[in-house]
């Protein structure tokens, strides 16, 4: 007994291998977006956040998260066209396998040295006065002249006129 410990002080404890996690993506995906974004997104967006994981799902699903390498996913991040739906996508997938990593379902996270470059986001401009004045002429009498208006007099984005609901409005002024 005493050459054991004699043993083990000199060379260290013998290091148990830890098994792989079997969870596969798809599992693991489902479980973060209903466990962790479900309950704080509005339903919009959480519709949002799984059309951009599609792409995962549908070439990665299947694999255990402890499977994918960075060299993969690498190769399936660049080939996709669309850029602002492929940062999205890689966005939201690094965000789960740092929480896969925290609860030590994996070791690393294979999207953590990932090199793509994010897609640039063109220079906006506000509309003239002038061509404030056209939009709402060529406008008037559609269907969507009210939510126009609503985007146009007050700079909100379409997603967050769309996510608006009855309670998010209150047409009374009330001072402060």
């Amino acid at each position: 007994m005493c050459y054991k410990i004699k043993y083990h002080l000199k060379n260290g404890l013998p290091r148990k291998e830890k098994r792989q996690s079997r969870t596969k993506l798809k599992e693991w995906l489902d479980k973060w977006v209903n466990l962790y974004k479900a309950p704080n997104v509005k339903p919009i967006y959480l519709e949002n956040i799984k059309q951009l994981l599609k792409p995962v799902y549908k070439e990665f699903g299947d694999r255990s998260i402890s499977s994918l390498t960075t060299d993969e996913l690498q190769a399936f991040f660049v080939s996709m066209t669309a850029l602002r739906a492929r940062d999205e996508c890689k966005r939201l997938l690094n965000e789960s396998l740092n929480k896969a990593v925290r609860q030590k379902l994996i070791k690393d996270n294979p999207c953590a040295d990932l090199e793509i470059k994010t897609a640039r986001k063109g220079q906006k401009r506000g509309l003239t006065l002038s061509e404030q004045n056209r939009f709402i002429e060529v406008i008037r009498g559609n269907q969507y002249e009210p939510l126009c208006l609503l985007l146009l007099n007050t700079g909100i984005r379409i997603g967050e006129a769309l996510a608006l609901t009855q309670k998010d409005i209150c047409l009374l002024y009330t001072s402060p």
